[in-house]
């Protein structure tokens, strides 16, 4: 979970910052959840009535050289064991590799 700060700004000069009233805004849906959320729309096959789904991807953005926390391996495990699109990326070309080799995703043209 991401934390910050909110509130109204009363004052600001570079880095420092007044906020009033000052309060701890927690970010997130749960303790491990990737950075990136969202569904991904897939053309279901025929066998399955031809329908679009959105199927829930979750995607954790890392620098190289940041591991994995567990919070967050336990996270992508669980999204991949119920059907969803989930993995750790470190860049835009593994996120695409991830995105469309799901099972259920139609090979791109």
């Amino acid at each position: 979970m991401a934390v910050g700060w909110v509130g109204k700004l009363r004052y600001r000069k570079r880095e420092a910052v007044t906020l009033d009233p000052a309060r701890v805004l927690h970010a997130g849906l749960a303790k491990g959840s990737s950075d990136l959320i969202g569904w991904t729309v897939v053309t279901v096959t025929p066998d399955m009535v031809g329908k679009r789904v959105a199927v829930f991807t979750s995607i954790e953005a890392k620098t190289p050289g940041v591991p994995v926390e567990h919070e967050q391996a336990a996270w992508i495990n669980k999204v991949l064991a119920d059907g969803g699109i989930a993995g750790v990326v470190y860049t835009v070309e593994e996120y695409d590799q991830i995105v469309t080799r799901w099972p259920g995703r139609p090979a791109p043209p």
